[in-house]
């Protein structure tokens, strides 16, 4: 069994195992992001050059019937077959699985033709890494336009992007613009240092979209976006130890509830675009949480946070209290922005603006407390 084309990333409790003489079997679900683009001339050139074909979920000799429906799973399979002969140590590489909640397909395995028909059904498939390998997968679980009554729970310690392939909702939409639920639907993402068996990468978790539309306005979010009818928190299962550092990135969403990093989670750092988040009351709030960047977005609600870094052409309705101005992205501070009449809280020199947005200040009027002071961007007066 030579020359097969490899794929990286086989996780080592799906390793080949052999049950007969040129025969391998490969236990639980596979799949693979090369694969799904896998055209009919590859299918020929590889039926035609190499030692063994797929049939069914075994490898037997070249001449068995290669049924195309088995295509989802080939690079998974070469891989495997690699990593069980040889016993080479592959780099993880990013896995794709699918969601379709229309799905006629009787059976869900992940794949294409066979996707899982509820979110939650796709993070548990992911589950909890058993090594640093897992912690440096990279999943992607492409979602179908839809309405997905559902709450997730995010498993601990891996890097997972829920991207839309089109409008969806997590909740049932049951609003004229789709933006309630009769239930309201919440994300939970879990976190524990202890399966984080590196020290890098940290764990991430993104929302987003293949096009990711602008949803900072009511009419625009229900054309492409995504809709998140209740929250997003942190959380640390029972005898886990909270995270150091997290990654969280928002990208053309609408979160009608608040996001809230609670004690003792780590330092969580965020990146929101083209999104709108907020209940009216409360935002984000968050113990360690920094906004390293914030573009084109409406915050419906207060931030109380550990730091700002740079909030751009956004929104803010609520009042927002910050620690420290911090300089991941400089300019620090606040650019083109709109206030509505709220109170700013901050050391002296953290109400940062330019031009624009110390305009916008002026009108709401804006009440600076806690010490902050006002410094201009770009004032070059001596």
């Amino acid at each position: 069994m030579s020359n097969f084309k490899t794929s990286p990333g086989v996780k080592p409790e799906e390793a080949v195992k052999k049950i007969g003489e040129d025969v391998y079997s490969i236990p639980g679900r596979y799949r693979d992001s090369s694969v799904i683009e896998m055209s009919a001339e590859n299918w020929s050139e590889y039926g035609a050059t190499q030692d063994v074909a797929i049939s069914g979920h075994k490898l037997k000799e070249v001449g068995d019937p290669i049924d195309p429906q088995d295509g989802v799973n080939k690079g998974y399979v070469d891989n495997a077959v690699t990593v069980a002969i040889s016993g080479v140590s592959v780099e993880p590489m990013t896995r794709v699985l699918y969601v379709n909640n229309d799905s006629t397909s009787a059976e869900e395995d992940g794949s294409i033709q066979s996707p899982f028909k509820a979110i939650q059904d796709a993070l548990d498939f992911i589950g909890i890494p058993v090594d640093n390998a897992g912690n440096r997968e990279h999943w992607t679980i492409f979602i179908h336009p839809g309405f997905y009554d559902e709450d997730l729970v995010v498993p601990e310690s891996r890097i997972i992007a829920l991207i839309g392939l089109g409008f969806w909702v997590l909740g049932d939409g049951a609003s004229q613009y789709f933006n309630s639920s009769t239930t309201p639907r919440n994300i939970t993402i879990n976190l524990n240092a202890n399966t984080e068996f590196g020290s890098n990468p940290r764990p991430s978790f993104m929302i987003g979209s293949t096009c990711t539309p602008e949803c900072s306005s009511t009419h625009t979010t229900y054309s492409f976006g995504c809709i998140v009818s209740g929250d997003i928190s942190w959380d640390v299962p029972a005898g886990a130890l909270g995270s150091t550092t997290h990654e969280f990135q928002l990208h053309g969403a609408r979160v009608v509830g608040s996001i809230f990093n609670p004690a003792g989670m780590g330092i969580c750092n965020m990146y929101i675009e083209k999104s709108r988040v907020g209940d009216g009351t409360t935002a984000i709030q968050g113990i360690s949480t920094n906004i390293v960047k914030a573009e084109s977005t409406r915050f419906s609600g207060s931030l109380d946070l550990t730091s700002i870094s740079r909030i751009d052409r956004c929104r803010l309705d609520g009042n927002v209290t910050t620690i420290s101005i911090a300089s991941y992205l400089p300019p620090s501070g606040f650019i083109c922005c709109v206030f509505s009449a709220i109170t700013f809280s901050g050391p002296a020199g953290s109400f940062r603006v330019d031009a624009y947005s110390n305009y916008s200040a002026k009108n709401a009027p804006i009440i600076l407390a806690g010490g902050a002071t006002k410094v201009i961007l770009g004032d070059l007066t001596p």
